[in-house]
């Protein structure tokens, strides 16, 4: 490599021609930062094309959350809605039983209310006759 740097410059005398030299050191520098920022950039731009996808990912899944939480909200009315139902049709036979027993409590009582008075009055005209 001494013998080929040697004659170039032996050449660039004896010539007059101009060698092209090697880059300075400052401007491998420059380069490497240069090649350093792109990297940068790159790695930038990757991780915002990774936060844009964990936070689109975040998203969806929120909005299959809410999705989820909206059936189950709707299932929950729907089965409150049929168990209301079921009881207040419960209730409804349960009155209409009831309902039926009184009334033939009530005509057991009418009975039982007729046939004292009779026998009272049968009692009264039975001590009138003393």
């Amino acid at each position: 490599m001494r013998i080929i740097s040697s004659m170039c410059i032996a050449l660039a005398l004896t010539f007059g021609v101009a060698v092209a030299t090697a880059p300075t050191a400052s401007a491998e520098d420059q380069g490497a930062v240069e090649v350093k920022e792109t990297n940068t950039d790159k790695a930038k731009s990757a991780a915002q094309v990774k936060a844009d996808k964990a936070q689109a990912r975040k998203a969806a899944q929120k909005a299959r959350a809410e999705e989820a939480k909206a059936q189950r909200k709707t299932h929950l009315a729907d089965a409150e809605d049929k168990r209301h139902d079921n009881r207040i049709a419960a209730l409804d036979k349960r009155r209409k039983r009831l309902v039926a027993q009184q009334k033939k409590q009530l005509e057991a009582l009418d009975k039982q209310v007729e046939q004292e008075t009779a026998r009272h009055e049968k009692r009264i005209e039975q001590v009138n006759q003393i």
